[in-house]
């Protein structure tokens, strides 16, 4: 697993001691749904993911523990979750 040098630090907790882990949000569209990528981790060349957001129902599929997320992306996740459950049309 290689860490980017470019991305912000987020903050992650870990038996009780804070600690810098670099973070920054990529979303990207598959055409069924948004996938939420770490694009400062890069495991076998692929941004490390956190989450599927299903474009039709708005579910949710966790790749990371929501814990081990930093609050403002949990947020955007189930915020944009939200949304689209919200506004489907079916």
């Amino acid at each position: 697993m290689r860490v980017n040098e470019a991305g912000p630090g987020g903050i992650t907790r870990r038996k009780g001691r804070e600690m810098k882990t670099p973070f920054e949000l990529f979303v990207g569209f598959t055409g069924c749904g948004y996938t939420y990528c770490n694009k400062a981790i890069e495991h076998n060349g692929e941004y490390k993911k956190l989450a599927f957001v299903d474009a039709y129902t708005g579910g949710i599929t966790w790749y990371q523990q929501p814990e081990k997320i930093p609050g403002y992306v949990l947020l955007r996740i189930e915020h944009d979750s939200d949304a689209i459950a919200a506004n489907k049309n079916f």
